[in-house]
């Protein structure tokens, strides 16, 4: 009988059910909700498709929130976050291009 590193290092659980109770995903508890490789979760993370869910580095490994990967495999699409682009200031004078020219100031002597 021979075990396998998988065997050794991560307790999955055994039944769907204690999986889907998990707040956050490594990318074996990934690979057996969605019936991929690892070996396929680990290259999603560096070429994801449209809407996946961002994966996060914590403690040398992938993790993913459950909820985000069971909604994105529903079939809805996630929105990345962007913020509003900043409002352009309104432009009060045209000023000409290169450096501005240099003024002299006329002292008036007594």
């Amino acid at each position: 009988m021979s075990t396998s590193v998988r065997d050794e290092t991560h307790s999955l659980p055994e039944n769907r059910q204690a999986l889907l109770k998990k707040i956050l995903w490594d990318a074996y508890d990934m690979a057996e909700f969605l019936g991929l490789s690892v070996h396929s979760i680990r290259r999603v993370v560096h070429a994801p498709p449209a809407g996946f869910p961002s994966a996060l580095f914590l403690g040398g490994k992938w993790i993913w929130r459950s909820v985000e990967v069971q909604r994105w495999a529903e079939g809805e699409y996630i929105q990345p976050y962007a913020p509003p682009p900043p409002a352009a200031p309104p432009a009060l004078t045209m000023r000409g291009r290169g450096r501005p020219r240099r003024t002299i100031e006329v002292l008036a002597s007594s």
